[in-house]
Parts: structure tokens; sequence; C-alpha cells
């Protein structure tokens, strides 16, 4: 009976010895991003790996001042598989890829299409898959890791950041995870929609540490609107403020500002809206889809450049129909110029599928004769509540 005991509790044990998979921090390169460019029929992939030496609150002892916070590592192969494990040749260290920020794919990758590559970021079962994706516009996405940004030394942090917050206090840009990418291929009826970079000087002179010892960098990447796709392939780009009302219309933006002319002599105003949402209804009128949008949000007046009482209420119905006159406007203008690429990336074939399969599957093969002629009603209630702390303006007193 003891030895039974004994045995039983050998087994309790076992499980308590540690992970199968476990390894020691100190063998692993810590990858922050990963670029995807093409050279031929192969893959030229560039990695971040963190220098934990420098990345922090404080350097740590044997951390010269002079040692750059990233390193990044260049490779090629048949497969995103073979490449990352062909930098095992140059790393001296096991890349592990599972606190990964970024993917950043070449212009000339996205044309070709993601689906050539995306299957492995889904496959790899230590990457999570709530990292952000960026397309870089004319350059290559291996430039964009190698460049030192101010502010955050990790260039990866960085562009999250820039995404994050972009997206929280502005609305412009869609910050999209691989989750969500993946999602958009996978779903009936929408075509995905990915944000956009661009390099703002000489790559170069972005790798010197001289770039971040500096108040006025050579070298800045700066997010400049979004890629448009027709399902796994980049076909065209909206501008950062197409890219703000397409985030309007999918009901993305919580928060933005809005600029108008108040007068006619070029004068305007700017209101920042809080809880600005957008719904969004498919319905057939004559055999043809007809989308009906509703804008709402509470507003306030940050900026008045007119001659205008504000303490009268007749004349902030005006300035409210002012407003509501120039979001309709941009909203109808990317609207047009989207269904000039003929990518559906705002949804409308994706309403009808869920909600009138019938005429969805009846019209599914001339969707794209029917998406650019379907006629789009624009309703935008944005109210202006807080005029800020002075009612009159400057031009008045």
């Amino acid at each position: 009976m003891k030895k039974i005991r004994i045995l039983i509790l050998i087994l309790l044990l076992l499980p308590l010895t540690g992970c199968w998979n476990y390894r020691e921090l100190e063998d692993l390169a810590i990858v922050s991003a990963l670029g995807i460019d093409i050279s031929d029929n192969d893959f030229d992939i560039s990695v971040e790996a963190v220098n934990p030496l420098k990345v922090g609150s404080h350097s740590q002892s044997g951390s010269s001042s002079e040692d750059a916070p990233i390193a990044v590592f260049t490779t090629k192969g048949k497969t995103i598989r073979e490449a990352v494990d062909k930098i095992l040749l140059t790393s001296p260290k096991r890349l592990y890829l599972g606190h990964m920020n970024l993917l950043v794919i070449s212009e000339e990758a996205a044309k070709k299409g993601i689906d050539e590559f995306i299957d492995y970021f889904m496959r790899d079962t230590e990457m999570r898959k709530s990292f952000a994706v960026v397309v870089i516009k004319n350059a290559k996405a291996s430039d964009v890791l190698k460049i030192l940004q101010p502010i955050e030394s990790v260039t990866a942090a960085n562009l999250q950041s820039s995404l994050e917050t972009t997206n929280k206090y502005y609305g412009e840009i869609s910050n999209l995870t691989l989750e969500e990418i993946v999602m958009c291929l996978f779903t009936k009826g929408r075509h995905p929609i990915i944000p956009t970079l661009e390099i703002i000087g000489d790559p170069k002179e972005g790798t010197d540490s001289d770039n971040v010892s500096t108040s006025d960098p050579k070298t800045i990447i700066k997010l400049s609107g979004s890629a448009v796709f027709k399902d796994d392939k980049l076909i065209n780009y909206l501008d950062k403020d197409e890219s703000l009302y397409y985030s309007i219309i999918r009901n993305k933006a919580p928060t933005t500002s809005l600029s108008f002319p108040c007068d006619d002599k070029f004068n305007y105003a700017n209101i920042v809206i809080d809880g600005l949402g957008s719904e969004l209804e498919v319905t057939i009128d004559k055999d043809m889809p007809k989308v009906k949008i509703d804008i709402t949000g509470k507003s306030a007046i940050t900026e008045f450049n007119c001659k205008m009482d504000l303490k009268n209420p007749s004349n902030l119905k005006k300035i409210e129909d002012m407003a509501n006159k120039e979001m309709k406007k941009n909203m109808n203008k990317t609207i047009k110029k989207v269904q000039k690429f003929n990518s559906d990336v705002f949804g409308f074939e994706e309403q009808l599928y869920r909600n009138n399969y019938k005429y969805w599957d009846k019209n599914k093969k001339k969707w794209d004769e029917i998406f650019p002629n379907i006629k789009v009603k624009i309703n935008s209630n944005i109210k202006i509540e807080r005029i800020s702390s002075s009612v009159e303006t400057a031009k008045s007193r």
C-alpha cells in the first residue's frame, strides 16, 4: 500500500517538472516586427529583433551607449518559414515571434497577393494574431524596420503607438490586426483595407543613430492613408482624409475633428466630434441595392474665424448645417472614389448577404457591375453642444 502511495505521488508531481516547449529567455532573440518584400519568385524577409540591453528605462551594464536599440536581419526563401529559419545563419540566437507587434508588407508583395504568405502567420501556434499590419508605399519593408525613430526607440513600438493614437484621437486610420484582415478575407462581401506608410527622407540616413539624436530627424516614417484591396490583392490607395471618411462609414472613428468654410471669404471653423456613430442600411429598390448611411455625433467648436454671433441660437443652427454639409460632401467623395476602384471595402454586399440572402445569391456573380452604380444617401446629424470658453470670435471684437 505504501508503494502504491509513493507511485501516485510521483505521478502527481510529474506535470510540475516544466513545460515541454520551455526556453531560456537568454537563448532567444525577441522579434518586434517582420517585413515582407518580393525578389523574383522569393520572399525577402526582414526581422527587427530587440536589443534588451538598450530598451527600457535604464541601460544595463555592459551596454555601450553606441549600441542600437534594434538589430535587423534579412534573408530570402521560397516560403516565409524557410526564410525565417535561414536567419539562424546570421543571428546568434533563435528567433521568437510570440511578441511580434507589426507586419510590414511592401507594395510589390501586396499587389501580388497576401494569400501568398498569410497562411504562415495563421498556422504558427507560438505567434499571436493581434499584431498590426501595414503596407509601405514606394519603398521596401526592410527600409522601414531599419529606420531609427524618435521618442520610441523600437521602430515597431513607434509605429504601433502612432497607429493606435491616430485611430483613437482622430479616427483617420483604421488600425487593423492580422485577425481582422483574415476575417475580412473570409467574409462574404467585404474587401480589406490596410493602413499605409511612407518614408520621408533618405532611408539610408534613417539607419544612423544621428537620426534620433537631433530634434529634427532627417528621415521619418509617416502614416499616409490606406491601401485598398480587392480580395487579397492591393489595387489602389485612399489618402489620409479619405481614410478618415472610410473609418466613419465603417463606424470605426469614435472621435475626430472637422474643418469647414463658414462664410464666402474662405474663412474656416473647426469642431471636435465625440461619440461619432454610423449606421449603414442596404435595401432593394427596383431590383437595385440602395444604401442609406446615418451619421450622428456631439461636437464642440474649437476654432471659429467668421464674423457671426455665437450667442444667437439661429447662428449655431447655421454652423451645424455647414458642418453637416461638409461631412456629407467628403463622405460622398470617398464613396464615389471607391466605387471607381470597384472594391467593396464598405461591406455593402456583406449587408445583403446577411439581411437579404435571396437577392445576394441571385446577383452575387454580377456584383462588380452592380457596386459602381449603387446610389448612396447620407444623413448627417452632428449637433453642436459646446462653444468652448468664448462666445465671441476674435473677428467680432
